[in-house]
């Protein structure tokens, strides 16, 4: 149990992934009730009289059944120095376990610590540093955790340090993995609030597009069109947006109106930007059709629109410029700066991304002894041991 509870409070660092511990078992589904009988709306008849049933004994009420008894955790006693347990009176010593630990896991456990100075250092640069207090919120909250997940899994109650000594956890093992976490968390969010793209650089438009292609995939049967058809396709998106526009103009018809009800940026289930009146978000340069993206800039103040229509590869567009991100009011500003920052920290591989970065990035050089795990030689060691009692 030691390395499967240990690999799970290890995999918090990345914060790639939140999955169940390991002893949580699944747990069983309830019995199926019976159905309830079928309700008409006629009133039932009466059954016919029964015969009076002969008098039988009651049945004896089954005993309840007894709660489960705690989990029994053997009692912690001391041993002498250098002994990390007994067995039948027969010793498992420290220098027994770090054999066992560098044989089994010394490779992963490097790794896990290369990747905590990573981020550490990687913390430092942007100033970020956990406190006490959150450090005590985020503990007290693991641990819980793992104390609902003992009783449902039908290990009975346990309490934190019982689980701990069960499973041979110290608790500044814990700590420090989940102060990892929490380090890793807070520092992947200042690096997304660095570099989301500033608005100051973009513009939000609308527009209105009569197509020239085809929106949806065609039929596996249609047939192409010819030449001929095209260009009689392109004239008549070209007349019906010049017109539109002259509407718009002349108002006969607002640009909203005129958004939803002919152009056809439907998207998907009917969430383009019709629906919004032709509002699109706010965008920077050269992420549209070379030829909308330059017409889209051009445009001055909010408001204005492109004196004809602009032809791109989807088909003739009306644009009109709503707002620059550098006269945008302040709620809009922080509303945008808060809305990436969401997209990006609740974006489930983005965190993993950055990691790999991370890694990648970094200069590591790992000693030769670590390629493979080294003979172990009997000798008594001068140092503390590496794994001390918890």
């Amino acid at each position: 149990m030691f390395f499967s509870r240990a690999a799970y409070l290890a995999a918090t660092v990345t914060l790639i992934a939140v999955t169940t511990p390991a002893f949580a078992q699944e747990q069983p589904a309830p019995a199926p009730q019976p159905a309830a009988p079928a309700q008409g709306p006629t009133q039932p008849v009466p059954p016919a009289p029964q015969p009076a049933p002969t008098p039988v004994s009651p049945r004896p009420m089954p005993a309840p059944r007894p709660m489960p008894a705690p989990a029994v955790v053997p009692p912690a006693v001391k041993l002498p120095a250098g002994v990390a347990a007994r067995v039948n009176g027969v010793n498992v010593t420290y220098d027994e376990l770090n054999t066992k630990l560098k044989s089994w896991a010394g490779r992963p456990l490097l790794q896990q610590a290369v990747q905590a100075k990573v981020i550490e250092q990687e913390a430092k640069k942007y100033g970020v540093s956990v406190t006490a207090a959150e450090l005590k919120a985020e503990v007290a909250k693991v641990k819980q955790q793992q104390i609902e997940n003992q009783m449902q899994s039908g290990g009975g109650m346990m309490t934190w340090r019982q689980i701990a000594e069960r499973d041979g956890i110290s608790e500044g093992y814990v700590t420090d993995n989940i102060r990892l976490s929490v380090l890793a968390r807070k520092t992947f969010q200042k690096v997304i609030e660095k570099n989301i793209p500033s608005i100051e650089g973009q513009i939000k438009v609308a527009h209105i597009l009569i197509p020239t292609v085809d929106i949806e995939p065609p039929k596996p049967d249609a047939k192409p069109k010819t030449a001929e058809e095209e260009a009689k396709r392109d004239a008549d998106a070209k007349a019906k947006a010049e017109q539109l526009l002259a509407d718009i103009n002349a108002k006969k018809i607002s640009f909203e109106d005129a958004a939803k009800q002919f152009s056809a940026d439907k998207g998907p289930n009917g969430q383009g930007s019709a629906a919004n009146g032709g509002v699109l978000p706010y965008t920077g340069r050269n992420l549209w059709d070379p030829a909308f993206d330059k017409a889209a800039f051009e445009l001055a103040k909010p408001g204005d629109m492109t004196p004809t229509p602009v032809k791109s590869r989807f088909g003739y567009h009306i644009i009109k410029l709503v707002q620059k991100g550098t006269d945008a009011p302040a709620a809009e500003k922080t509303a945008y700066k808060n809305e990436q920052l969401a997209q990006q920290t609740q974006n489930p591989q983005a965190m993993g991304q950055w990691m790999q970065y991370l890694m990648g990035t970094a200069k590591i050089n790992y000693g030769v002894s670590t390629s493979a795990p080294a003979p172990a030689v009997a000798k008594k060691p001068a140092t503390q041991p590496a794994v001390k009692k918890p």
